[in-house]
């Protein structure tokens, strides 16, 4: 007994968007958002500028302080010539030298909150809840992938 099948697919593309799964698309907004949610507990917190200007799109998380580059890597950065962090002026507060690159020293930083806030927060936070939000975002592929 021979049976005929014919079977229309819908193209790859089109299976992935009506999945919400295409780059950029909601499953990954949402992913990015739960990482980032999980994140902020992680994250350098002294008056909550740096979280506070944290961008999340839906592949990305920025930090746009000019100091979050520091913060990241939890060690003093130098100015290479007078091997130090900043300058203090009463008058203007802390300054680095304009366009000059700082030096990575190993000299590690000391956070307030630490050892949960600290250097490269959002990896750790990824390792502490890769789990529950690989658990979070499947559930939300299986509701649809659309809110």
């Amino acid at each position: 007994m021979t049976y005929k099948v014919d079977l229309k697919l819908s193209s790859w593309n089109r299976t992935l968007v009506r999945h919400g799964l295409e780059k950029d698309g909601p499953v990954q907004a949402f992913f990015t958002n739960e990482l980032f949610r999980a994140s902020s507990p992680y994250t350098p917190f002294r008056a909550g500028v740096l979280l506070g200007t944290a961008q999340v799109d839906s592949s990305s998380i920025t930090y746009i302080t000019p100091y979050a580059c520091y913060l990241w890597e939890g060690k003093l950065m130098v100015d290479p010539l007078y091997k130090k962090g900043a300058f203090y002026d009463p008058l203007y507060g802390f300054w680095s030298r304009p366009g000059i690159q700082k030096e990575l020293t190993n000299k590690e930083l000391k956070f307030q909150g630490a050892p949960l806030r600290g250097s490269k927060w959002v990896e750790r936070a990824w390792i502490d809840h890769k789990q529950a939000i690989i658990k979070s975002t499947q559930r939300f592929v299986d509701e649809g992938g659309k809110r």
